[in-house]
């Protein structure tokens, strides 16, 4: 009788259930809505919002790093994400400067869609034989600890060829001129050098940040 009876209230659970279950469903696929879609893990909610705002082909490019290493992944899109930084008004006017002539210059370069920098750059040769490089129409992607170097050909040759140069920045450009943390990543904005620097042994300016180990922007120069 006991088992009968057992029976009998489990079919009825059966039944129960098998007529509730769209209700069941529905509450189920709400909750799984209502839950934050991580798009990019390690990105904060608002951010997550911000990373989806961006172009397909630096989506995939922030993928494709995270694959390597997803830390330093983050970071990028932090920093890009991150308004821009305007260089202070000082830096806009044009330098006071003593018998001045233009040595060389050059235009920065993209070198994928998530590191890149555009604008011109002159360096000015004084009387004294110092110097003044600036940049101008000048503007960057924000990454953390962007810094301005001179630097050797081997550096964009390896980036012509579409890879990173192999090692630590710092010792990519240790036969470099490190002239600094970038100012602003809007802006006109001006680096000097010392007069007793030869800058023609110099082909590029460079804009990288030791923190990632990584150059986001080139400006090779000329004559």
């Amino acid at each position: 009788m006991r088992f009968r009876l057992l029976l009998i209230t489990l079919g009825a659970v059966l039944v129960a259930l098998t007529f509730s279950f769209p209700f069941w469903l529905e509450l189920i696929e709400r909750d799984q809505a209502d839950e934050p879609q991580q798009v990019f893990p390690g990105l904060s909610a608002n951010q997550q919002d911000l990373f989806l705002s961006l172009p397909p082909e630096q989506q995939s490019a922030y993928r494709a790093v995270a694959e390597q290493d997803r830390v330093k992944a983050v970071a990028m899109i932090e920093g890009a994400l991150l308004p821009a930084v305007p260089a202070p008004e000082d830096q806009q006017e044009m330098p006071a400067m003593t018998g001045a002539e233009t040595i060389r210059t050059g235009t920065f370069t993209r070198i994928d869609a998530i590191r890149w920098a555009q604008g011109d750059v002159t360096i000015y040769q004084q009387v004294d034989n110092s110097k003044i490089l600036r940049f101008e129409n000048f503007s960057a992607v924000n990454a953390p600890a962007l810094r301005v170097a001179l630097a050797l050909t081997p550096v964009e040759e390896a980036l012509e060829e579409g890879e990173e140069p192999p090692g630590p920045i710092d010792h990519i450009l240790a036969d470099g001129l490190d002239l600094g943390p970038l100012i602003g990543t809007s802006g006109s904005q001006n680096y000097e050098i010392a007069p007793e620097i030869d800058i023609g042994q110099f082909d590029s300016v460079v804009i990288y940040s030791p923190t990632l180990e990584m150059i986001f922007s080139i400006a090779p120069l000329r004559s």
